[in-house]
């Protein structure tokens, strides 16, 4: 199967991000990850890499409201067809 990634115009932060996949840019390259709908207990976010399925944690920042804030990411969208 074939997935393109593509990348929504406007960036957002983490807190602000919809549920669902979010590209985040480490200045090296483009990381895939997954937001879920599921929260901390201090407001931050549960969120997940897909390549490792490692939880994205950006030192820390995702387990608080305010941490969330400060990580800027893109939400997207993937389409794929499966190929046989």
């Amino acid at each position: 199967m074939k997935i393109k990634v593509k990348k929504k115009k406007k960036p957002c932060t983490l807190l602000d991000c919809p549920i669902g996949l979010f590209l985040y840019s480490d200045n090296k390259k483009m990381i895939l990850c997954v937001k879920t709908e599921y929260g901390t207990l201090s407001g931050g976010v549960e969120a997940y890499i897909v390549s490792s399925g490692e939880q994205f944690s950006c030192n820390g920042l995702v387990q608080t409201a305010n941490g969330c804030r400060s990580i800027i990411v893109f939400p997207c969208k993937a389409t794929g067809k499966q190929v046989i």
